[in-house]
């Protein structure tokens, strides 16, 4: 019984160590993409196609919809419980189908896009820092954060559009947290960005590879 249970213990070490190695390799690997400067290019062309073709004609939907010119809760800061369903009844029953339809397709693909666009922004700006001090490379992965509030808020609104017009006003309140939250975390990246930059400047290798 006692090899039996030192074997389980050696077992479950090694399964510990082995996880906390493939984590760590594997957000070494996502650090060392990241910083590769011909990913910038292809990650903003991915951006600006999915804004022009995408992103605008399916808020422009959602209006044309609705009949009057009307913002996705998405592109709101924040919004109280009776904002939102104000909003909700305006976008009408069409309006709101398409919304739901919308958050679970578009609106799935375009943060992983702009996500890895700001890590590859982050990565380029302080990759100079990172080469000399690893640890650095943690500021890649803090758009993720933005992520995953995107994706928080995507499922409330959904929940949201598909009960209406049963009143949820917990469910509002907290989709208004994390679409603030998503906007906060955004303007966290941009200052890690222009702070890595910053950094480039000063060590005067702005336009190096």
């Amino acid at each position: 019984m006692l090899i039996s249970k030192q074997s389980t213990k050696e077992c479950v070490n090694f399964y510990v160590f082995n996880r906390k190695f493939m984590i760590k390799e594997l957000m070494r690997w996502f650090a060392h993409f990241s910083m590769r400067g011909r990913n910038i290019l292809l990650f903003l062309g991915l951006y600006i196609m999915m804004i022009a073709l995408v992103m605008n004609w399916g808020a422009a939907k959602i209006a044309t919809l609705a009949g009057k010119p009307l913002q996705p809760l998405d592109l709101h800061f924040s919004y109280t419980p009776a904002q939102a369903y104000t909003l909700l009844g305006e976008y009408g029953e069409e309006g709101r189908k398409f919304y739901a339809l919308f958050e679970m397709t578009a609106d799935v693909v375009y943060p992983i896009i702009y996500t890895l666009l700001f890590c590859a922004l982050i990565g380029h700006a302080w990759k100079i820092v990172i080469q000399e001090k690893f640890r650095f490379a943690l500021f890649i992965f803090i758009p993720f954060s933005t992520l995953l509030f995107d994706y928080a808020e995507n499922l409330c609104i959904i929940s949201l559009l598909k009960s209406y017009p049963t009143p949820m006003d917990w469910l509002a309140s907290l989709s208004s947290i994390f679409t603030t939250l998503k906007w906060l975390s955004l303007g966290v990246c941009g200052l890690v960005l222009v702070a890595g930059m910053g950094t480039r400047i000063a060590k005067g290798k702005f336009l190096s590879k």
